[in-house]
C-alpha cells in the first residue's frame, strides 16, 4: 500500500509540473501572438511628419551653429517670455562641459564677465574685443550660497545650473521637421 501511495504522489507531482509547463506555454504563446497582433496594426500608423513610423527620417544633413566668434555679434531675441537667451555666437572648438570645466563660465562668470577675455581654441587663441559690453552676466538665479573657510558666505554657480546648453542653445538655420504655425513675438533683451 506504501508503494502505491508514493507512487500516485509521484504522478500528483508530475502532473503539477506538466500544467504549469502548458500553462506557461499558452501563456507565452499569447503574449507573442498580441504582440504581433499590435505590431501589424502600427503598419498603418502615420507620424506627424506625415510618414510612417517605420519609415526612414527625412531629416536635413547636420548644419553646423550660426554666429560669428564670442564677443563679436548681439544677443538674439527671444520669442517667448521667460525664454532662456539663447547662444548667439558660434561653438567649434568649445569642449563639452565637464564636471570639472565650463567653458561658458570664461566670460559668463560673476568674476569674468566684465574683464576681457582670451578664449584658447586648440593651438590658437582669440581676443575678444570689449567684451563688457557682449558678455552677459550669469542670473543670479543660477547661484547659491556656501560658506567659506574663516566664516562668510560666497555666491558660487548652483551645480544643478552648471550644463548650461540644457537650456541655452545654440542656433542653427533649418527647416522645421513638423510644419507649424507658431509665430513668436520679437521680445527685447531684458
Amino acid at each position: 500500500m506504501g508503494r502505491v501511495i508514493l507512487f500516485l504522489k509521484g504522478m500528483e507531482m508530475i502532473m503539477k509540473k506538466t500544467i504549469t509547463m502548458v500553462a506557461m506555454s499558452l501563456a507565452a504563446a499569447l503574449l507573442f501572438g498580441a504582440t504581433q497582433l499590435h505590431a501589424q496594426q502600427l503598419d498603418g500608423v502615420k507620424s506627424m511628419r506625415g510618414s510612417g513610423v517605420a519609415a526612414d527620417d527625412k531629416a536635413d544633413a547636420l548644419k553646423l551653429y550660426g554666429g560669428a566668434n564670442p564677443g563679436q555679434q548681439r544677443a538674439l531675441y527671444r520669442s517667448i517670455t521667460d525664454q532662456p537667451p539663447m547662444i548667439s555666437h558660434a561653438l567649434p572648438g568649445f569642449d563639452k562641459i565637464t564636471l570639472t570645466e565650463n567653458q561658458c563660465m570664461i566670460c559668463h562668470s560673476v568674476e569674468n564677465y566684465e574683464k576681457r577675455a582670451t578664449l584658447k581654441f586648440g593651438d590658437s587663441q582669440i581676443n575678444l574685443v570689449d567684451i563688457r559690453k557682449k558678455a552677459s552676466k550669469v542670473s543670479d538665479s543660477h547661484m547659491t550660497q556656501v560658506s567659506v573657510p574663516g566664516g562668510g558666505k560666497k555666491n558660487v554657480l548652483d551645480m544643478a545650473r552648471w550644463q548650461c546648453d540644457s537650456c541655452h542653445v545654440p542656433q542653427v538655420d533649418a527647416n522645421p521637421l513638423v510644419d507649424t504655425t507658431f509665430k513668436g513675438g520679437r521680445i527685447a533683451k531684458q
